[in-house]
């Protein structure tokens, strides 16, 4: 009897721990929500990133010494090499910005991705031509650029956590038509079918 009620405990305390790590999974797997009332808010600061992200990538260009360390260890960039090590942290400083101070675990990750899209494009680029100032900075600015706030096919990274608040429901959403007014892709169907 004691050996069946030990087995429900230890099932009863798998089952808890079992569903606390679910939970925890299903909350690494969201991101941030910034909520806008207007497209002008929201271009305003995908303006302000870009603009902050095109100074910062000319600064560590400009500055002779980074760059020539980066350029150095170009076959073996890793996150020790001062270029990247600025990098990162300005990018994770500026998405830091945008969720207003939240989002820590999230900024970090996807920074460390952006990053090392960011190293493999170098060397390749290393490998294949002669690497100097302009084309190393115009390629760093590409890549952000189509990451996070410009892309032709795919939602880019501002986008997916952009929301902006829909006229005619209230909501917000981020994915709206502008009709004048922002409508939700839900309201845009029995509004404008």
């Amino acid at each position: 009897m004691e050996f069946v009620n030990l087995a429900k405990t230890c099932r009863t305390l798998y089952d808890k721990d079992y569903l606390d790590n679910m939970k925890k999974l299903d909350i690494l797997k969201r991101h941030p929500m910034i909520k806008f009332d207007n497209l002008y808010d929201y271009f305003h600061i995908v303006n302000r990133f870009q603009l902050n992200i095109k100074q910062h990538i000319q600064r560590l260009v400009d500055d002779s010494h980074i760059f020539e360390n980066m350029i150095e260890n170009i076959e073996w960039l890793n996150d020790d090499i001062i270029f990247i090590k600025h990098l990162q942290k300005f990018l994770k400083k500026e998405l830091m910005k945008i969720t207003n101070h939240k989002y820590s675990k999230w900024c970090g990750e996807t920074v460390i991705t952006t990053v090392n899209s960011i190293k493999g494009a170098l060397k390749g680029l290393g490998m294949t031509t002669d690497v100097n100032k302009n084309n190393v900075r115009d390629m760093i600015i590409c890549i952000v650029f189509s990451t996070y706030s410009t892309n032709d096919n795919h939602q880019p990274i501002l986008d997916k956590i952009s929301f902006l608040k829909c006229f005619n429901c209230k909501k917000f959403s981020n994915q709206v038509v502008d009709f004048g007014e922002l409508i939700c892709l839900n309201c845009s169907k029995t509004v404008h079918p």
